[in-house]
């Protein structure tokens, strides 16, 4: 059961992340073979599949840095913006005497 839950809480977190993985999953791998070619020299056909791991890795960790500490407090923000501009324009409605009846 404890094995189920980890799993779960994985999922839930990589379901979470899934938007800013989608947005730096490309700039970063150009990023980072531009590199390894032009800098450091190094072939990424030669160092596949521990560049590979590394690039998802490295994806994963700022994806999940992103998400909690960018996203989550912008979209925190901007609905708590939305939720008090709508109170008060239903708060003016209902003042103004303007009930135009249910919707």
């Amino acid at each position: 059961m404890q094995a189920d839950r980890g799993i779960q809480r994985l999922h839930h977190h990589l379901g979470h992340a899934s938007y800013a993985v989608y947005i730096l999953h490309i700039p970063l791998v150009q990023l980072i073979v531009g590199m390894n070619v032009v800098i450091l020299k190094i072939d990424p056909v030669a160092t596949r599949p521990f560049s590979g791991l590394l690039l998802a890795a490295v994806i994963l960790l700022l994806s999940s840095t992103i998400t909690r500490y960018f996203d989550e407090p912008v979209r925190r923000y901007l609905v708590e913006r939305y939720r008090s501009r709508h109170r008060l324009a239903v708060q003016e409605e209902g003042a103004s005497g303007l009930d135009r009846g249910p919707r």
